[in-house]
């Protein structure tokens, strides 16, 4: 026993002592990560990342390089990340023990897209500035991939943190993906300065400029604010998640939401649409005659946006439904990108035998994904692009034309006062500046807000508040930004001449070296 005892202590002792060294890098992803919402510090972003990939690139082997990178990416999405275990703490008997095996999964999961790409620019490149930028090329590379494996879950993506900067404004023209690279190419710029790198001062200056005299000009442009459309009213209930399925408690809740549907004018006027936030009722769709008929009676006649649970047989959708003056159904959206393991288990067929489900399904074992994309029509208000929750954070999937607005419904009440609700209102923002038209964001505990296609946001009910706000829909642009016609297709082709520049400017080097070698 005393050997054995002796072996565990050793190994304890070995793993310290490669951790140790690594502690700063992950200090350094920690305070990289405060440039997210809801700090919102972008410029400590660029220089703790910087410093970071600077000590990274140095490492004196790939082995070396990726843990680095592995220990910075932990530091940085553990900030980042910490409110995925909230919804196990709904229920804290039942899942709680979960919770810290989910982050620390969830945090494991993404580091490797930190790690294989660091890895790859330190074989890649060519001194510590040609590495870097490799770096900033194969980083946004694979935040492009995690944008798409496994459904995909571009959260905390660096790009992210220029949300609400006069830089964000710059992703009408290439996206939050394309934020990411001109991120990443300044730090090596700034190295690049420093070494006098005229070819990586090049790419760095004219990528810097580019996207930052693209969000001055529009920074210009959107001031004054555009004239605005229709007055909606949009409320936001605050249900706590723990209660939000009571059955006891279900007529307290809709009272709620019907009193405060019934609230005096605001200082906009009469509103035209009442939107309600995801799921805001108990009883299913086809179960929900008398509650829809209170609905319509408490809007005054006017139509109504609300997210219901349906059902068809035996699948339960996620759904919003649009609510004629008399509360028939007029349109139904069911929600189609859903969260895995939260909304549907993968083999979730097989797993149900075991009595598991996805935490947010109230309703059998999952909800059923319904058909991509599409739109509604609202009275009044006109075309909008329908989103769901976790839909929001999808740029290339909204992909309608001509729209009025989107319509964003969510319940974020299963991250708490964390910082997972005002990440989810940063990319609602950026939403808004890629497409070119606003976005109406309703939510169950907060934050709710209208955003204009500039995203800034010009009207709120804060984070854990109830309340009912009449706001007018911003005009959209009226006409279509560069990204939402090309998607990420632009930030793939400003990789792809990186990547050629700096393969031509090797070239060049090595044949230089052998004309000069005797």
């Amino acid at each position: 026993m005393r050997l054995r005892a002796a072996d565990v202590r050793g190994q304890v002792q070995r793993m310290l002592a490669a951790i140790r060294p690594r502690l700063p890098l992950v200090l350094l992803g920690a305070i990289a990560a405060l440039g997210l919402e809801p700090f919102g510090l972008a410029p400590v972003t660029v220089l703790a990342l910087g410093i970071g990939l600077w000590r990274c690139m140095r490492a004196a082997n790939v082995r070396a390089v990726m843990v680095d990178g592995a220990a910075l990416a932990s530091g940085y999405f553990t900030v980042a990340m910490h409110w995925i275990v909230f919804p196990f703490l709904v229920a804290p008997l039942a899942t709680g023990w979960m919770a810290p095996f989910a982050l620390v999964l969830m945090v494991a999961g993404l580091a490797l897209f930190w790690a294989v790409p660091l890895g790859l620019a330190w074989r890649l490149g060519r001194g510590l500035a040609g590495r870097l930028v490799w770096a900033a090329l194969l980083l946004t590379v694979a935040d492009l991939l995690r944008a798409h494996v496994l459904t995909g879950f571009p959260w905390a993506v660096v790009g992210q943190v220029w949300a609400g900067w006069g830089l964000g404004q710059a992703a009408a023209l290439v996206g939050m993906h394309g934020l990411t690279l001109v991120t990443l190419l300044a730090v090596a710029l700034a190295v690049g300065l420093g070494q006098r790198k005229g070819w990586l001062l090049g790419i760095g200056v004219s990528a810097v400029l580019l996207l930052a005299g693209e969000g001055a000009g529009r920074w210009y442009m959107a001031r004054p604010l555009a004239d605005a459309g229709p007055v909606v009213r949009l409320v936001q209930p605050n249900v706590p998640q723990s209660e939000k399925w009571n059955p006891e408690r279900g007529r307290e809740f809709l009272d709620r939401l019907l009193m405060l549907t019934r609230s005096p004018l605001g200082a906009e006027g009469d509103p035209e649409v009442v939107i309600w936030p995801e799921t805001a009722v108990q009883p299913l769709l086809g179960n929900s005659v008398n509650t829809r008929t209170a609905i319509a009676r408490a809007a005054g006649g006017r139509p109504a946006l609300l997210g219901m649970n349906r059902r068809e047989g035996a699948r339960f959708f996620n759904a919003m439904v649009l609510l004629d003056s008399a509360g028939a159904v007029s349109a139904v959206y069911d929600k189609s990108h859903l969260v895995p393991f939260g909304e549907y288990l993968p083999l979730g067929e097989w797993l149900k035998a075991f009595g598991l489900h996805g935490l947010a399904a109230s309703e059998g074992g999952g909800y059923t994904a319904g058909p991509a994309g599409g739109s509604l029509e609202v009275p009044v208000l006109g075309r909008v692009r329908p989103l769901i929750c976790y839909e929001g954070i999808f740029p290339e999937e909204i992909g309608a034309s001509n729209l009025r607005a989107m319509v964003l419904i969510t319940n974020d009440a299963w991250f708490g006062p964390s910082a997972g609700p005002r990440q989810h209102l940063a990319q609602a923002r950026l939403r808004a500046i890629e497409q070119g038209v606003p976005m109406i964001r309703v939510a169950n505990t907060g934050v709710t807000a209208m955003i204009d296609p500039y995203g800034r946001i010009v009207g709120e009910i804060g984070m854990g508040q109830q309340g009912v706000i009449d706001v007018a829909v911003p005009a959209a642009l009226g006409w279509v930004p560069p990204y939402a016609r090309l998607g990420d297709w632009l930030v793939l082709a400003l990789i792809t001449v990186g990547i050629i520049l700096i393969l031509a400017a090797n070239a060049r080097k090595m044949i230089d070296q052998r004309r000069e070698a005797p």
